[in-house]
């Protein structure tokens, strides 16, 4: 008895499918590993978001990271409240707007980004040792094409 072939489109379909799956482990390692950090550092997935995405944009008002966070406005307010009172973030006069402010981390707070990125170093070292292909510069061009791609798909 013969095999029956796949049907048409199947085989096309297949390395979808299979990178689709690729994707899910990546994100949710990724997710994990997230977790795990903000954990070891004594804060929340949010405030480590929050305070990253401060030092990644220094000058930002609370508008506008509840924009890069897609929060609420009060869900930002609530989340600087736990972040000063942690003493992690200063909320500075805008010059430019009296009624808002302007965000920055404190020493300390600028201290946990660091930490972040010493964690992401040594996990990825120990993936290229896994996997050498994965610093290959053309698959590093394509990693993060694919994240390009990706983040187009959440603007809107």
């Amino acid at each position: 008895m013969t095999p029956t072939p796949p049907p048409e489109g199947a085989a096309a379909d297949a390395p979808v499918a299979a990178l689709r799956h690729a994707l899910r482990l990546l994100e949710s390692a990724q997710r994990q590993l997230r977790s795990s950090i903000a954990a070891e550092l004594g804060v929340g997935l949010s405030e480590l978001t929050a305070l990253e995405t401060i030092d990644d944009l220094p000058g930002l008002t609370p508008k506008m990271l509840a924009l890069e966070l897609n929060l609420t406005t009060g869900a930002v307010t609530a989340l600087l409240d736990r972040l000063a009172s942690s003493g992690l973030v200063d909320r500075l006069p805008n010059p430019k707007d009296r009624r808002s402010v302007l965000l920055r981390l404190t020493e300390a707070g600028a201290a946990l980004p660091a930490r972040v990125e010493e964690r992401y170093g040594a996990v990825s070292a120990e993936v290229l040792r896994a996997s050498p292909r994965l610093g290959e510069a053309d698959v590093v061009e394509e990693l993060a094409l694919a994240a390009a791609v990706i983040t187009a798909h959440t603007i809107r």
